[in-house]
Formats: structure tokens, sequence, C-alpha cells
């Protein structure tokens, strides 16, 4: 639309608008199955059983294929996982069929966010998970939950107890609630991402289910016990890495849910967003230099791109770059500056 600037939230709320709300409440309450094939032929549905995919684009448990037969496209999906799972994959899977056909017009918009093929994809992913997420979570949810506080794993439990969604999708809905960088992380295991849902702050940087996490952080430990403001690594062993606060709970043996954040939070107490939005803080060394990189785990400051000072009275060590041999602020887990990489 000619003088709103796009984002994957608008992108996915203009997707939805081609469903009525007589459709749409079919989509959450009914079989998904014969509610797509009764408002969407000729669109077919396929249970995959054991025959999932080896690799692919989509980050859900099913797949889109168009090309097989033209005129009659296909949803694949997974049958042996709980039925909330199942349906946020075949509203995913209908959300890609909707922007292959009648709503084409706003692929347009997604590659206006992208700056290359790999982030088109990514974009389109976020864009079907908004999708199905919106379907299934209300607005009205959101807001007598979260309203304007800080998104804490409790709001996750709490909204997934009463909405008919997943936790992928309950997880994808309260990420756009985040002002910060952040993402919403579920974990059912100890060395890997089951899914993640960046904050919109985030833009295509996610985190593709079965990344690595790091050995023995607090998401690596999120389905032994809570974890409370710890930092952990977003993305940890890919590009752009970034430390943010963690803050876990489980749920239950072997599931539990993260929310990163650059933003620490204060457990246990009540925190309005007019309370915790950040304000330009300048290095006291530096003088003319905003403190905008990252957080130091013990004064909760941001710290200065340049010479790595936050907001503590004792100077931040910086180690020697491998590369050009100086003194200069790296990232977590580099082994060279943040000038040299």
């Amino acid at each position: 639309m000619e003088g709103r600037r796009n984002s994957i939230d608008s992108i996915a709320s203009d997707l939805l608008s081609f469903i009525s709300e007589d459709i749409l409440n079919d989509l959450r309450s009914q079989d998904p199955v014969v509610a797509v094939a009764i408002h969407f032929s000729p669109v077919t549905l396929h249970a995959l059983g054991d025959k999932r995919p080896l690799e692919g684009n989509c980050s859900t448990d099913g797949y889109y294929d168009p090309f097989v037969d033209p005129d009659c496209p296909r949803i694949f999906f997974a049958n042996d996982v709980n039925e909330r799972r199942a349906r946020f994959t075949i509203l995913h899977e209908l959300g890609h069929h909707l922007l292959q056909t009648i709503a084409c017009h706003l692929l347009d918009d997604i590659d206006q966010l992208c700056s290359s093929p790999e982030e088109v994809i990514s974009t389109e992913e976020f864009v079907c998970h908004n999708f199905a997420g919106r379907i299934l979570v209300p607005e009205e949810l959101l807001n007598e939950t979260i309203g304007r506080g800080q998104v804490r794993p409790e709001h996750l439990h709490e909204i997934h107890q009463h909405a008919s969604a997943s936790w992928e999708a309950v997880a994808i809905r309260i990420a756009g609630r985040m002002r910060h960088p952040g993402a919403i992380v579920l974990m059912r295991d100890e060395t890997s991402v089951s899914f993640c849902a960046p904050s919109p702050m985030m833009g295509w940087l996610g985190w593709r289910r079965g990344s690595r996490v790091e050995s023995n952080g607090p998401l690596s430990r999120a389905i032994l016990d809570d974890q409370s403001n710890e930092v952990d690594t977003y993305r940890y062993g890919l590009s752009y890495t970034q430390s943010m606060a963690c803050e876990s709970v489980k749920i239950r043996e072997g599931f539990g849910i993260a929310v990163l954040s650059e933003l620490p939070s204060s457990r246990g107490t009540t925190v309005n967003e007019s309370t915790w939005e950040p304000t330009v803080q300048f290095c006291k060394s530096c003088i003319i230099v905003e403190r905008n990189v990252g957080w130091c785990e013990n004064c909760r400051g941001q710290r200065c791109p340049d010479c790595d000072e936050c907001g503590c009275t004792v100077q931040v060590n910086n180690p020697v770059c491998r590369s050009c041999r100086m003194y200069k602020p790296h990232r977590p887990g580099s082994k060279v500056c943040r000038d040299c990489e």
C-alpha cells in the first residue's frame, strides 16, 4: 500500500484481510482439514505420516506444493503431532497458498523488505507464521494478558491455556509484542532450538529449528529448571550472534519456554512500558558516542561500540584482536574485534 512502510506485521495483517470472519471462525474451531477443503478448494490436504521431508525452506511440520499439479495445489502436514500444532502448520501453509494466488501482490511487499534471496525466504516464513498466529490468538487476549508490560515466559503459559493455539502460534503472537530486539524460543531438548519467533526489531534474523544452542547455557537448561536473567547467545554458532538476557520456565518434562531480550527484566515486579523504555546514554570516555551495544550483566547498562565501556565504574578490559592485534571490543565467542569482522 503506497504511503505506508511495510513490515512483516503489516503484510500478515493484509494477508488476513482476504479471509472473512465466518471462515476465520471455522479455521479456529472446526477440523482445519475440513475447513480448508471447504473454503479454499481446489487445495487438497495430505497427511505426511512418518514420511517427513529431510530438508526444506518451511520451518513448520509440513510444506506447500503448488508445482506437482498447478490446478490442485497441495498442503502436506504432520499428523503425528498434537492437534494444536497440526492446526498451526495447516494455517501457516495456507498462508503460503494465499501468497501464491489471490494475495500474490504481497510478495512484492516482502521483496521490498529484503536485500537477498535468503532474506526473502525467511521473511515469507515469518509472514506466514504471523498470519497463522493472528488467526489462533486474538488481539483481545494479548491485551488482557500482557497489555504494555514486559514480555515474560509466564505470559506464554497463560495464553496457551486460554487459546486453541499451539505453543508455536502463541510464541509468534507474543514475540510481536516485544518492543526491543529479542525472541521467544521453545526448547524440547538440551542441545537445539525447537522453534524460534523473533521480535519485529530482529527483522529477518531468525533461528532455524534444529540450530545448536550454547552448551550449558540457560537455553540448554530450560527443559530442566527455570532460568532468570542469565546471558545466552542468540543464533549461537551462526552469523549475526547477539548476547541477550534469557528467562525461561519449565512447562513439563522435556519442554521449556524462554524469552530472550536485550532488555533484562526485573522478575517478581510489575514493570510498565513507560518505566523501561530505553533512554540515550553517552559514553563517559568517548563523550559523544552513544552506548547502544548489548548490555552489561552487572549494571544492566549498554556498552559503548568504541571502547566497550558500560555504566559500571570499573573499565572493561578488551581482549587483543587476533587480526589487528589491538585491544578492541569483541562480540561473544568471536576471536576478532567488531572492526575486523
